[in-house]
Order: structure tokens, then C-alpha cells, then sequence
């Protein structure tokens, strides 16, 4: 099991995006599911477990649900961590993904996921991108 720590990636941010049926499904998402065992490499959530991670920093996260309902990722991705240097190229990487619009997105700050996403995830991964 990959850790956040596995893998350089000072200065790339890595990005999701995704739709869930409510703001209570999406906290549950990102729900600490800490087991008997407390195993620091079992994933700790439904999203680590959906892109392959064990523990990782939640400092190195932002994670953001739209009650607004779907957008475009840009939209959905402003205030997040530096996204003015990123938001644009990862709208069009997720058009390019057949994904217009988003009611919920991810950003792990300061690494380059290379992984594969579980298939039956509410996130799809966009892409890893610089930041300044």
C-alpha cells in the first residue's frame, strides 16, 4: 500500500473530482475508519482506500463539497490551494476526461499521484499539475 510519503512531489499538486448524492455522503467518504488493530498502513478512510494509500497527512489535503450542486471543475476548484496556477489546465484535462462538471474535488498538496483510482470510486482522477 502506497503512502503519501512514497513519492517526490514538491511543487505538484494532485486533483480529483466527483458527485455525490449529498454533503452527508461525501463526509462519510473522508469518515476515519480507525480499526481495532489502529494499523498505520491500513488506508483511513474510503479515499485512501479508493486511490490505494494507507495513512497520509490530512495537512497535504483539501477536499471541498459544492452544495451548490455540479459546476465546472474551475469553479469548483477556486480557493483551494494555489488553484490559480493550476484550476484552468485541470478543467481541460477533465474535459478531455469526459468530465464537465463536479459537485465534489480533492487536492493532495506536494505529490504526484501515479496510482490507479478504484473504477467504481465517486472520484476520478484529473491529473497531478505544477503550482506556484
Amino acid at each position: 500500500m502506497e503512502s503519501l510519503y512514497d513519492l517526490e512531489g514538491k511543487g505538484f499538486v494532485s486533483v480529483w473530482a466527483g458527485n455525490f448524492s449529498s454533503r452527508e455522503e461525501f463526509d462519510k467518504f473522508f469518515e476515519e475508519e480507525i480499526g481495532e488493530n489502529d494499523d498505520a498502513s491500513a488506508p483511513p478512510n474510503k479515499f485512501a482506500e479508493d486511490i490505494g494509500f494507507g495513512f497520509y497527512d490530512h495537512d497535504f489535503q483539501e477536499a471541498d463539497f459544492s452544495d451548490a450542486g455540479s459546476q465546472p471543475l474551475e469553479n469548483l476548484l477556486d480557493g483551494f490551494f494555489h488553484s490559480d496556477s493550476y484550476a484552468a489546465e485541470a478543467a481541460e484535462r477533465a474535459k478531455n476526461l469526459g468530465i464537465t462538471e463536479a459537485n465534489a474535488a480533492v487536492v493532495l498538496v506536494d505529490y504526484k499521484y501515479s496510482g490507479q483510482t478504484k473504477t467504481d470510486s465517486p472520484f476520478k482522477f484529473i491529473g497531478t499539475f505544477p503550482y506556484q
